[in-house]
């Protein structure tokens, strides 16, 4: 493990590399993790959410007692909600509905206002007409901007959205802070770096650094299979669908009819919260003056990201449980798909022992109690490793020793313990 302390002003963040053990016998080189989740609101948006709401501060942009308002798949704007919280902000959330029970409680508690949205309403305008009806409108960044008229419309100029689709703060965040720390960590030797992305800021920030300081570092994005931000049609996709063949598609591809130029063949529902989207955010494209690569195409990801890896619920969830069983990491959904994508890339460049891997993991456990941590659910939705595939429960141990312990053959209980010996006494 490596850790280390940065400060800013008054506030000091801890940060940590750990190297991994169990997952290094399927590859040659070292794999080298960046645990996000040991921010203080358990993922690596805490970072941006900072940074945003003190930098429109500084400028001006707002004062204490207004109300902050903000779309997001929830990590952000839980970082949004802890600044808010401490600098005297209001806060609104939009969130899809996918997004987890556990989310919603951590930001009532932090004292946000949260406002619920259909997961399939389109970010994007005219995507999805149906009836004349355009369902942007109810989408997440639709009602965050409703929200923001109508409460302006009620007290002119209390209400903002910082917006991270567009924050120039998202991006600098990263560029100043994260890949800083990972050249301090590393000693400047990345071969290459694997990063999830969601609106794209972290992924679009960490490259732009590391390559002025390590310009054949390979930067690897990871995003699932029902999201259009992987740029297709120029062989940067590096692993393809289960049958065999690559059908994500780029938008803006030739292939596109003019009208449906933001819509991607493949787009389906997908359980991994806070990655993948439907458009392609502004600070992923690259901001000019700030994280904007030379000759960089409008309305595409930047072309900072060397390779895109393209996966599957399933895998990133059996690949989260692993990594809790296997290597002791209390990680999201989003980080197996990261390390998905990380034993991919290495495979497919054959990166030797000698070469180094750092894969961001971006949040915790603690957001998905109810989901993926349960067995059950695992279950209902097929993600249940088959027998032939690597195990993250300990069932081969417990039929083992609960043959050697009567305790174990049985590990329900009753509410209180003269009923546990009735039950027990009659067995």
């Amino acid at each position: 493990m490596f850790h280390g302390q940065w400060q800013t002003g008054t506030h000091r963040v801890s940060f940590f590399l750990f190297s991994l053990c169990s997952f290094s016998s399927s590859v040659q080189c070292e794999i080298l993790c960046k645990c996000e989740f040991f921010n203080a609101g358990g993922s690596v948006k805490d970072r941006i959410g900072k940074r945003m709401v003190m930098d429109a501060a500084a400028r001006g942009d707002i004062k204490k007692g207004d109300v902050l308002i903000e779309p997001t798949s929830g990590n952000t704007g839980i970082g949004l909600a802890l600044a808010s919280a401490v600098l005297g902000y209001k806060m609104v959330i939009s969130l899809p509905k996918k997004m987890s029970d556990e989310k919603v409680n951590v930001l009532k508690a932090l004292g946000a206002i949260v406002k619920r949205t259909p997961t399939d309403a389109p970010c994007v305008p005219d995507k999805d007409v149906r009836d004349g009806i355009c369902g942007q409108p109810y989408s997440h960044i639709g009602k965050a901007e409703k929200i923001k008229e109508e409460l302006n419309a009620a007290v002119p100029g209390q209400a903002h959205i910082l917006d991270q689709y567009k924050n120039a703060s998202n991006p600098l965040a990263h560029i100043e802070g994260t890949a800083e720390e990972l050249l301090r960590q590393c000693d400047g030797k990345i071969d290459a770096v694997v990063v999830s992305a969601g609106t794209g800021g972290t992924i679009a920030g960490i490259a732009y650094r590391l390559k002025q300081s390590l310009p054949n570092v390979k930067v690897i994005g990871v995003d699932p299979y029902g999201s259009i931000l992987a740029e297709t049609g120029k062989g940067k996709i590096i692993h393809k669908n289960n049958d065999g063949k690559d059908d994500h598609v780029y938008p803006g591809d030739e292939t596109f009819p003019v009208n449906q130029k933001n819509k991607g063949k493949a787009e389906w529902g997908y359980q991994v919260e806070g990655i993948g989207y439907d458009f392609i955010p502004k600070v992923l494209e690259g901001i000019e003056g700030v994280n904007r690569a030379p000759g960089q195409e409008d309305g595409k990801s930047t072309k900072l990201v060397d390779f895109w890896v393209k996966t599957h619920d399933r895998d990133s969830f059996m690949m989260a449980r692993r990594m809790m069983r296997d290597e002791g990491l209390l990680c999201g959904g989003s980080c197996g798909t990261a390390m998905v994508g990380a034993i991919i890339a290495a495979k497919h460049f054959g990166f030797t022992k000698d070469q180094r891997v750092v894969v961001l993991l971006a949040d915790s456990t603690r957001n998905y109690m109810t989901k993926f941590l349960q067995d059950s659910w695992m279950d209902k939705y097929g993600f249940t490793p088959k027998a032939h595939e690597p195990q993250y429960t300990p069932t081969e141990d417990l039929e083992t020793l609960a043959k050697q312990s009567k305790e174990l053959s049985d590990l329900n209980c009753k509410d209180t313990w003269m009923e546990q010996h009735l039950y027990e006494t009659n067995q």
